[in-house]
């Protein structure tokens, strides 16, 4: 066969669901043509994404330290502005360390700026209250 589809159902190995691997890739090839013009985006969601791009801080401002520490009381903070539960906030530390990590494997930022503020995540109370 010199590596040609066989086409005709046949085929080798078990089938798969509804029919033979050929088939199944010969179906995909027919229904998934690949995107050849591109959507213009809805007026609601340009204005949307202007607005988070104007709100949003540049990675590179990370390597002051003011801003680390906003960023990092912002993690100890429910979205009503009230103090998060210490639990929460130490999930959400490491998270936004990965994400510095990250912005430094991508040559964003010099170094994990966490190390220039001195901060740390509230105590977790491990007391249960039975009223």
């Amino acid at each position: 066969m010199s590596g040609a589809v066989d086409r005709s159902g046949g085929g080798h190995g078990p089938p798969a669901r509804g029919g033979t691997r050929e088939r199944a890739a010969l179906d995909a090839e027919e229904k998934w043509q690949p995107r050849t013009e591109v959507e213009p985006i809805p007026d609601d969601i340009r204005a949307a994404l202007d607005w988070v791009a104007r709100k949003s801080l540049k990675v590179t401002d990370l390597e002051a330290p003011s801003v680390v520490r906003s960023a990092l009381h912002a993690l100890s903070l429910k979205l009503d502005g009230k103090a998060a539960a210490a639990n929460t906030v130490n999930r959400k530390v490491p998270v936004f360390s990965n994400a510095l990590r990250y912005a430094v494997e991508c040559e964003l930022l010099a170094k994990v700026p966490l190390d220039k503020v001195d901060w740390k995540a509230p105590e977790v109370d491990d007391e249960i209250d039975f009223r």
